[in-house]
């Protein structure tokens, strides 16, 4: 299938927004399926969160979806949690590098549902990912995401890689915490980190509910009472460690001062429930001077990229977030040493 692209904004900032047109049919029967098979256990959630639901469960279903036959894993021990460095085929493993943190609403899926997304980003990329097993909601507060994330970077830096040359990836809830370790690097004094790349990020958990009743009725997922339910969790987990003394705020992405962050690409689907958080955020990107690019994907469900092996919008876009990471530019040795 060939992909056109239109662009139809840029600012001063060089934010841009491509509208990327058709559907394909493939990507028509998987979001009737979603709308069957999964959208009603998220609306079953939104309307008894407190049920003992089953969210590691999730992730050992993601056994079905391996990684990408020649792709390399090794096993990371950090202070709080797991992680696993991918190579995919043909990649690379000196130079760039990808930190990803994956999606499920801050609360369910893990290595295991996201090691074939991971991996074929790894080999469009052509270079290694390190995914992350952080911790997650009730038990863990969102802010012990980030950090995770941010000892996933210093491990990072410890194999060699210059800051400089990692990137930041991750898609919905990932979406949110790559930002948001992003932000927390700048203020932990870290120059800025050479990209990121969001896939349908989660931005702000309220900002759902100002969508039409039209956009809530064509995402084929999330009804708003399981985003409702998911913000409502994240806050009492917020609240406990908050009161318990151990805790810092939840990071306030569209309040906080973003002209920290390098380029960064995000990519969603026209008709998400939380194409809003996308919209907010290519618009405060452009208001802080941020270069990169919105790419609104028509008509595709929350993390199309997922469905790369039956939608080939999905097969698409991560070729486009490939080549936005090898175009990234490659801080060497001697540069860094200039620059310090």
């Amino acid at each position: 299938m060939k992909i056109a692209a239109a662009v139809h904004r840029k600012t001063p900032s060089m934010m841009t927004v491509e509208s990327i047109p058709g559907t394909s049919v493939r990507s028509r029967i998987l979001s009737a399926l979603i709308r069957a098979f999964v959208r009603p256990v998220l609306v079953a959630f939104g309307r008894w969160p407190a049920l003992p639901w089953p969210y590691r469960l999730v992730d050992i279903a993601g056994l079905l979806l391996p990684a990408l036959r020649g792709t390399t894993r090794e096993w990371i021990e950090l202070p709080d949690c797991r992680a696993e460095l991918i190579t995919g085929p043909g990649a690379q493993p000196h130079g760039k590098v990808i930190l990803y943190l994956h999606g499920g609403g801050f609360i369910t899926c893990g290595l295991r549902t996201h090691r074939r997304l991971v991996s074929r980003l790894s080999a469009n990329a052509h270079v290694p990912a390190l995914s992350v097993d952080y911790r997650m909601l009730p038990k863990s507060p969102i802010s012990a995401a980030v950090d995770d994330a941010l000892a996933a970077h210093a491990w990072l830096v410890e194999q060699g890689y210059s800051p400089a040359n990692i990137v930041l990836a991750g898609d919905s809830a990932g979406g949110y915490l790559a930002l948001a370790t992003a932000l927390a690097l700048a203020e932990r004094g870290f120059g800025k980190p050479a990209g990121v790349l969001c896939f349908s990020p989660v931005v702000d958990l309220f900002l759902a509910r100002s969508e039409s009743p039209d956009r809530r009725s064509r995402d084929p997922l999330f009804p708003l009472g399981a985003i409702e339910a998911v913000a409502d969790i994240a806050a009492a987990a917020q609240a406990l460690t908050m009161v318990a003394g151990g805790g810092v705020a939840t990071k306030d992405i569209l309040g906080a001062d973003l002209s920290t962050l390098p380029t960064v690409l995000i990519q969603t689907g026209s008709d998400e429930l939380l194409a809003a958080d996308s919209h907010a955020l290519a618009d405060k990107l452009a208001i802080s001077g941020v270069p990169g690019r919105l790419e609104l994907w028509a008509g595709q469900f929350h993390v199309f990229h997922a469905g790369a092996d039956f939608v080939p919008e999905g097969k698409a876009a991560l070729r486009r977030s490939g080549h936005f990471i090898r175009s990234l530019p490659f801080a060497s040795q001697d540069r860094e040493a200039e620059s310090a």
